[in-house]
């Protein structure tokens, strides 16, 4: 296994942090409406892409569920999908509130080049 280095960004107009263990990932977070009221949902797609030039296995990218949202979805094709419910390290299967992080592991290896991507779905209180 390659030696892996944590890649952090902080991305958006509210500070979202969202962190990747990899070894040449590039991370792009979008939301799909720049502004929302209580009671509605926003959901962050987050793109990821192999920059490096050699296929990475098992990529882990963990995101931070934003302050004064309520966790609703998260989705990801080839992922295995798990969350925190505090302030640890610890993650796992149970979506019972709060959930305050999402982790997905990209199951399927990433070739050089490779793209994919992540959702998250909350709710503004």
């Amino acid at each position: 296994m390659k030696n892996l280095r944590l890649v952090c960004s902080i991305i958006l107009i509210v500070i979202i942090p969202v962190c990747v263990s990899a070894g040449d990932v590039i991370l792009s977070k979008q939301r799909d409406k720049s502004s929302a009221k209580p009671g509605e949902i926003i959901t962050y797609s987050i793109a990821y892409q192999n920059s490096g030039t050699q296929t990475l296995n098992e990529i882990e990218i963990i995101d931070v569920i934003p302050t004064n949202t309520i966790f609703q979805e998260a989705t990801g094709t080839d992922t295995t999908i798990s969350y925190g419910h505090d302030s640890s390290n610890n993650f796992g299967t149970l979506t019972t509130l709060p959930v305050t992080k999402v982790k997905w592991v990209i199951d399927s290896p990433v070739e050089q080049g490779g793209i994919g991507s992540v959702a998250l779905r909350v709710k503004i209180k």
